[in-house]
């Protein structure tokens, strides 16, 4: 998904991912808009090796610190339905 310029990668998680998954661990990261650093520390749940990131679409990444980084805010508007918005756009997402 593609938001103001921004890929947003969400990912089709079909299993459970639980704290106990041993293939997961948590660990900080720093958070890229292009080359721009605009968070130095996040603490990520994800698993890699010395020079490869392994299933990286089912990494769990913190909703809100991803929407610190592209500016927008996040809005309930129910139970399935999320609003997302910066200064530029607005997007509802339907979550079903």
């Amino acid at each position: 998904m593609k938001i103001c310029g921004y890929n947003l990668l969400v990912p089709d998680i079909t299993e459970e991912i639980t704290p106990e998954s041993p293939e997961f661990t948590i660990f900080m990261i720093g958070l890229n808009a292009g080359r721009r650093n605009f968070k130095t520390g996040v603490f990520v749940r994800g698993s890699v090796t010395d020079n490869e990131v392994i299933n990286f679409g089912n990494w769990l990444i913190p909703y809100g610190e991803v929407l610190q980084v592209i500016k927008f805010t996040s809005t309930v508007i129910s139970d399935n339905e999320v609003e997302l918005r910066s200064p530029f756009k607005i997007v509802r997402l339907n979550l079903d």
